[in-house]
């Protein structure tokens, strides 16, 4: 049985990805992603009724994101994720964002999305695993065996300990090691920093697909349009999880945290940024 089900496995990847290739011309001709810190005085409406964002699609917005590692870059009111179908639609957010005197500042990140078949594939991937009777996460620890990032440590703690309980997504915002240094092969090993992130990977899916958990977007940055250098991330992974309740037993699972050494091992944390952030209802994925 499990070898015909690594068989459909394949098969189906084979099938996403020809169509990938087919319907390329889909994707969006530019798209954004955009912090944005609002004028205390200012009457500003949310992203998904906002004019700022005409022109495009919004694939994702949330608002009071806090920061939970990486370097302080300050607060900010929303996050957003936008996509032109035209190239001159992009020039004109740009103009236009540029010149709102409701904004007091913002960030804007040219990048490039993931295919929506691939992370539609991937979503039914993570699906599979939530009657998986085979993955345990292993027991929890406590939070602060967990943050790596002590200076965040109130941060983390004022989410799993605060009055707000429903769905999350945390913002990853990545960026590669040069020169990794495999933990478990020693100085001869020649893993890559893909190669380590992925034994990570590797753990930390099956928990969130067991845990219902869902990608929400990602992609590659292409560069930074407005903002510091540092926000060159190679890529953003933005996960969704139903409440704060599930995302703790992700976050503090034994499994998860033992296996973190390997994704620390292949990313260049102090280059590296996450969030979590309240998603808009309109962007807020349906229970499947």
């Amino acid at each position: 049985m499990k070898r015909w089900t690594v068989r459909l496995s394949v098969g189906l990847l084979i099938v996403v990805l020809a169509g990938y290739g087919i319907r390329s011309i889909l994707l969006p001709a530019a798209s954004a992603a955009v912090f944005v810190e609002y004028r205390e005085d200012a009457s500003w409406k949310p992203a998904p009724e906002s004019p700022l964002f005409q022109g495009g699609q919004i694939e994702f917005a949330g608002f009071e994101p806090t920061q939970l590692g990486g370097e302080d870059l300050g607060a900010w009111d929303e996050v957003v994720i936008v996509n032109f179908d035209r190239a001159a639609d992009y020039r004109e957010f740009v103009g236009r964002i540029s010149a709102e005197d409701d904004i007091a500042r913002y960030h804007l990140l040219k990048i490039a999305p993931q295919a929506p078949e691939l992370l539609h594939f991937m979503n039914w991937r993570l699906r599979g695993y939530r009657d998986d009777a085979s993955i345990d996460p292993g027991g929890q620890l406590p939070i602060d065996a967990a943050v790596l990032d002590t200076k965040y440590l109130d941060e983390w703690r004022n989410l799993f300990e605060g009055p707000y309980r429903d769905g999350i997504v945390m913002l990853n915002l990545l960026t590669r090691e040069q020169e990794p240094q495999d933990p478990a092969g020693g100085p001869d090993s020649d893993a890559s920093a893909e190669d380590l992130i992925d034994r990570y990977s590797q753990v930390a899916t099956r928990l969130l697909g067991k845990l219902g958990g869902q990608m929400s977007v990602m992609g590659t940055v292409d560069r930074v349009v407005v903002g510091p250098a540092i926000r060159h991330y190679d890529v953003y992974a933005f996960v969704f999880y139903p409440s704060v309740d599930i995302f703790e037993v992700m976050f503090t699972a034994r499994a998860r945290v033992e296996a973190q050494v390997h994704q620390l091992a292949g990313l260049n944390v102090e280059s590296s940024a996450g969030y979590w952030v309240k998603p808009y209802a309109e962007v807020t994925p349906a229970e499947r």
